[in-house]
């Protein structure tokens, strides 16, 4: 089976382009930024505790990004998410403060980034991104 999700494109000067997903969590919208060159799926740490159904703290594992020194992470279960049609239960991400990132898409957009989809769901789905018809596709 798959689901196809349309993309948003989202323009950054000096950036480039930016690919952004809407997902649903608990019946409300979120977008997330397709981020290919993440290992992993994040998202951020002020969302509300009710959504997850466990989070525990993991000293062994730490975050770097490009021009950032490691941080230690937060683990949590994300009791529900829909992405298309695909409809999943306990999903894991990790939790971080996205505050500069969420910053910098308000100050250039409309929209609120709540996280962002890494190559370790992009891979588990085995998904295609389709630049020509602007679709996520994720097989399941």
């Amino acid at each position: 089976m798959q689901t196809t999700v349309k993309l948003i494109n989202v323009f950054i000067p000096e950036n480039g382009l930016h690919l952004l997903v809407r997902i649903k969590i608990a019946r409300k919208y979120h977008y997330l930024i397709i981020d290919t060159g993440a290992s992993e799926s994040v998202l951020d740490v002020t969302l509300p505790r009710y959504l997850f159904s466990s989070a525990k703290v993991n000293n062994q594992v730490q975050a770097y990004g490009i021009q950032s020194e490691g941080i230690k992470i937060k683990i949590s279960y994300l009791k529900s998410l829909q992405i298309g049609s695909l409809q999943l239960k306990n999903v894991s991400f990790h939790l971080v403060d996205l505050s500069q990132i969420k910053e910098l898409y308000s100050s250039l957009t409309n929209f609120k980034i709540s996280g962002l989809i890494g190559s370790d769901f992009l891979n588990k789905y085995k998904a295609t991104i389709s630049y020509k018809t602007n679709q996520l596709i994720l097989r399941y």
